[in-house]
């Protein structure tokens, strides 16, 4: 009887757990689909995350002023948008472009954990 009564034990504390991540997955059912998926803002994120790649497989991992965005005017594309999750695709992309893993697919991988993984924290 002590053997079942700590597997409920262990069942009580770690099924909120579980049920915060598969709530946190039901929005997500589109992202298996091929392709980006509508009303968000993505397209207008992929020329930063491109030129990241771009700097990246150039030997270039700093912040820039936008080696393709902006040609030679210098501009910083970071004013306005947090470097971190444009890093994290691109590094992402490039980590494992031996898998086939491509952009958008990096995109879709890092919104995936950090919604999962802000729920977690979260609750």
């Amino acid at each position: 009887m002590l053997k079942q009564d700590k597997v409920i034990d262990i069942l009580k504390r770690i099924a909120p757990t579980i049920i915060v991540i598969l709530a946190s997955l039901m929005p997500f059912y589109s992202f298996v689909m091929p392709g980006i998926f509508s009303g968000t803002d993505a397209y207008a994120h992929f020329p930063y995350v491109a030129d990241l790649i771009y700097g990246i497989k150039n030997g270039f991992t700093g912040l820039s002023g936008g080696h393709l965005i902006t040609g030679i005017y210098g501009y910083n594309v970071y004013q306005f948008y947090a470097p971190l999750p444009h890093y994290a695709v691109a590094y992402t992309t490039v980590a494992f472009s031996w898998a086939g893993i491509n952009m958008m697919d990096s995109f879709k991988i890092i919104i995936l954990i950090s919604a999962v993984s802000s729920n977690i924290f979260m609750y």
